[in-house]
């Protein structure tokens, strides 16, 4: 059976406003330190992005969406300029690890293993590894910090500021699975 958390894998389920965008991006104005290049990449901003990596020496983008997307280089440039679904939909990928050609990622309550069998940069496999700790559905209930020791354990933290313990106190785990 397909799990709960995954959606229809459709569009968006949120509305862009790129002018308001490109508003604020020109209007505030992006501080590097000396010793280091920023380039915007020339992207659609059609979906906000959470997380990312590289996979298969691709940019892999996680979005608020629930997507995933594989971000090309189409013109040559050496600026990813278009980017095409790669699979979803969960909820807010707010995580997004790889570790030995397997796609790690998170959304709220859930850390999931995901990859690609046959090579054709397309998702096909979704492996839900946890979704033993407390989630309170909230828009700000995320994961944070996934990260791998060198035994292979993944190590995280969850944030539940909307529920709450019989001692009144928020809840917050750090979590270790292998």
């Amino acid at each position: 059976a397909e799990d709960p958390v995954l959606q229809d894998r459709q569009k968006p389920h949120y509305v862009s406003y790129p002018e308001e965008v490109e508003r604020l991006g020109q209007s505030l104005p992006l501080r590097v330190p000396p010793g280091f290049k920023v380039e915007r990449l020339p992207l659609e901003e059609e979906f906000l992005v959470c997380s990312l990596d590289f996979y298969r020496g691709k940019l892999l983008l996680g979005g608020y969406d629930g997507q995933l997307r594989i971000a090309d280089d189409t013109d040559g440039d050496g600026l990813e300029d278009s980017y095409r679904y790669f699979g979803g939909t969960l909820q807010q990928v707010t995580n997004l690890r790889v570790y030995d050609d397997q796609i790690y990622t998170t959304a709220p309550g859930a850390l999931y293993r995901i990859s690609d069998t046959n090579g054709d940069d397309v998702a096909d496999s979704y492996e839900l590894l946890s979704s033993l700790w407390d989630c309170s559905a909230h828009q700000n209930d995320f994961f944070f910090g996934l990260v791998r020791d060198e035994a292979g354990n993944l190590y995280g933290a969850n944030s539940t500021p909307y529920i709450y313990r019989p001692d009144g106190k928020p809840p917050g785990y750090y979590l270790r699975g292998d």
